[in-house]
């Protein structure tokens, strides 16, 4: 998991990332996650199905002063991982809320 992770983001941070790789987060999750602003890349990366993706990096949408906009590293993990297990989407709501959603 974690070199998928570190590979993903060395080329990332090389190359960027295309804009077809992002996905919008829910804003509202039924799990009670709040990522609204967010976006997530599916990792390893490439154009395999999400389905063999299984683990993902959450990026939260963020406007400089000069009014660029930029992506924010907020949290990597299993999208969807094995029951005791927090996912991606919970870190990052802990990351951006302070806790997490069922708190």
């Amino acid at each position: 998991m974690r070199a998928a992770a570190e590979r993903a983001r060395g080329e990332i941070a090389a190359d960027g990332v295309r804009r077809t790789a992002l996905r919008a987060c829910r804003a509202e999750g039924d799990d009670g996650t709040r990522l609204a602003r967010c976006l997530k890349v599916y990792v390893p990366l490439g154009d395999r199905p999400a389905s063999e993706r299984p683990y993902a990096m959450v990026l939260e949408v963020a406007v400089a002063r000069d009014g660029a906009m930029t992506l924010r590293f907020i949290a990597y993990g299993a999208r969807h991982p094995q029951a005791g297990t927090r996912s991606v989407y919970e870190r990052a709501h802990k990351r951006l809320h302070g806790r997490y959603p069922d708190q």
